[in-house]
Parts: C-alpha cells; structure tokens; sequence
C-alpha cells in the first residue's frame, strides 16, 4: 500500500481481542491495495468462510464474534464477496460487490436475523479522521438478530449523551469524537426484550468500533451482549505511515 504522511491513521496488524488469520487472496509489496476486516457477527453460524471473487480470504473458519484481528491486503477495483459455511459450503449469502481502491480501509460484518445472512461492507474512510489531543474516535454496528424492531443505542461520557439514537438491524454508524476515557454503551428495546449496557474504557487517539450483538432473548454467548474492537489509531506524528 501507498506510504501516507500524516496527521495519519496507523493501522493494527494484530488484536488482543481474537486471533487473526491468514489470507489466501493478496497482493505482494507494492502492489496496490486496499485492506479488508471481517467479521462473524450471526448468532446462526458458528463457522464462516468469506469469498473474494472466488478466492478465500481467510484459510480457517470465522467463528461467532471473531474477527480477521487486521486488515487484511486485498486488490483493488471492483470485487465480489459472499459468506458461506466453512464446514458445510453452503452459501449464506448473496453476492455484494464494492469497489476497493488503493490505501482505503473496508470493514465487512456477516450478520443474520431469524435465519437470514447479509453480508455489509463499509469503506471505514480512516484517512478522513484527524489527531485530536485526549479524544478517540468510535462507530457501532447494530447487529443484534433482530430485523423488526429498531434498537435504542446510547454512547455516554461524563454523564452526557454523545450518541442517542434509534437503530435498524445492520446499520453502521459513523466515527464519532469523543473524550477519552470511560464510555458507556447500552442497547435497549423493552418490546424486543433488548437490555445491554457496558462501560468501555477508551485509550486516546484510538479508532473503536462497538458490536451490538446477540440474539434477543437467548442466553449466554448468545445472548444480546456488547464488544468492541481497535480498528487502529491516529497520531500527530507527521513521520508516520500505514
């Protein structure tokens, strides 16, 4: 990938969260790239492949709530994607195409309600956040299996609501500034019998995303719950690069 000078992003290439894999379809240095996050977010599949054109992206399934743990290269114009069973080879769903250019970052989130797969693909735009002393920056999916209601979603710092705001099943929010420090995060729907709420202590200068996750009334792993992952972080330092 292109060498950005900055006020830049400065990507993660591991998690402390989940383990990473590694990726069948990439290209070699100085090629031009995009990179690719994905994510198992459906309570109805325990084990997920993803397909680039054809081509896995990762050599190991993805089970429910792990993650790729970086972004991955891929090549860049336009591609093709789908979810399928990684024990089974089913496919779970359709093909969705985007559009990958070069030095741009892609989150895709696998997600299902009563059954039924999508798979979603978001340009993450993280050339587009700048340092800012003391703050960080965090996004949410709402991927709670529930495609009828719309959940309640709450971000709060000291006391205040910097997100409030209704959510249709698999929307993806924006980046959002916001102090560092403690974060409260709830989802909740009384006629769903959605009720989640976590404090997430945010480092500054980091990206976050928030997963709403979970089957409405089903119980442990799957169970509505809150996670959250570093997608990377910013930094003042006009020496660094991706």
């Amino acid at each position: 990938m292109k060498r950005i000078l900055q006020g830049s992003v400065l990507l993660l290439l591991m998690s402390a969260l989940f383990s990473a894999c590694m990726k069948n379809d990439g290209p070699q240095p100085n090629i031009p790239a995009g990179g690719l996050m994905a994510f198992n977010l459906s309570p109805d599949a325990d084990g997920i492949g993803i397909k680039l054109d054809g081509n896995n992206l990762v050599n190991q399934p993805l089970r429910y709530t792990n993650y790729t743990g970086a972004y991955l290269p891929i090549y860049t114009g336009n591609r093709s994607t789908w979810a399928y069973d990684y024990y089974s080879g089913v496919t779970l769903t359709p093909q969705t195409g985007f559009n990958s250019v070069d030095s741009q970052y892609y989150s895709l989130f696998v997600v299902s309600a009563d059954s039924n797969f999508k798979t979603v693909v978001v340009n993450d735009r993280l050339d587009t956040l700048h340092y800012n002393a003391g703050h960080a920056f965090v996004r949410y999916i709402n991927a709670v299996a529930d495609s009828v209601h719309e959940q309640r979603v709450t971000l709060s710092a000291g006391g205040a609501d910097l997100v409030s705001e209704n959510a249709a099943f698999a929307h993806i929010s924006g980046f959002a500034l916001v102090p560092a420090g403690n974060l409260a995060v709830a989802v909740k729907n009384a006629g769903a019998g959605v009720d989640a709420s976590r404090t997430i202590e945010l480092e500054a200068n980091k990206i976050y995303t928030v997963l709403l996750i979970g089957r409405p009334g089903a119980t442990g792993d799957k169970a509505v719950q809150i996670k959250f992952v570093a997608n990377g972080a910013v930094s003042d330092d006009k020496s660094a690069a991706h």
